[in-house]
Parts: C-alpha cells; structure tokens; sequence
C-alpha cells in the first residue's frame, strides 16, 4: 500500500491532498485547501493534478473519496463538479466529534479523463496557476 502526499505550493502552500494506491486503486483520505484560497479554483486544480499523477504514474483507473460534510455545508458539491459520482448503494454514516456532526458521503470516479484539456481550463480559472508547482512525497505502509 503506498501513500501519496501532494502539496500546491507557490509563495505560499495552497493545499494539500493525501491518498492512498493499492493495486489500480485509489483513495483520498484528504483535500484541504487553506481558507483564504477556497473557491478560487485551486481545490479543482489540485484534485486534477492528482488524478493525473495517479493515473500516469500508478496505473488507477478508479479513484474514490469519503467526503466528510458538515451539516449544512455542500462539500460533496465540490466532487461532483469535479466528475465524482456518489455511490447510493454504500452505506452513508454519520460521525460527532462532540463539536461538529459529519455526513460521511461515499464517491467514486473512473479514469483516465480528458485529462490535458481540463487542466487547462483548470490553469485559466486559477490566479497565478503557471506559478504554482506539485510537491509529492511518496511513501509506502
């Protein structure tokens, strides 16, 4: 099993997204952007880079994510706009941290996808995207 972690950086770290392969598969465990830089494009942008990471370097054809949603929120908005379809038949389950209560959404996304052509309109939503670089760090469990 090896895990993944991915860093958009420029002068500053824009977010981060971990995962984990195993076999043709893949999961994130988490996508965080930091605050200030949410809906700006850069959470899209990062998902896109991942995927094509995993799919170019590690062979997945498939990519899932437990989307923990804070009632009230719409995070699972964000997976679907970026081509992840939510997966009915699994069991949704809810967790209380004792301060927040989650819904935890299962998502699935097949790849490979038109992966060139969306990380250019991913490039042209995002402000100063030509300067921003992956950073990956790969370790394996």
């Amino acid at each position: 099993m090896r895990h993944t972690l991915f860093r958009l950086v420029g002068q500053r770290v824009y977010g981060q997204c971990e995962t984990m392969i195993t076999r043709d598969r893949a999961s994130i465990n988490t996508l965080n952007i930091h605050q200030q830089h949410q809906h700006h494009g850069y959470g899209s942008l990062l998902l896109h880079r991942v995927e094509d990471y995993l799919h170019l370097e590690h062979n997945a054809n498939m990519v899932t994510a437990l989307v923990w949603e804070r009632q009230g929120e719409s995070t699972h908005q964000f997976y679907e706009k970026n081509g992840y379809t939510h997966m009915p038949n699994e069991r949704e389950q809810h967790y209380d941290d004792g301060v927040s209560v989650y819904d935890l959404m299962p998502y699935i996304k097949l790849l490979p996808t038109q992966l060139s052509r969306r990380d250019e309109c991913a490039l042209n939503d995002v402000p100063d995207a030509q300067h921003l670089e992956m950073q990956i760090t790969d370790y394996i469990l």
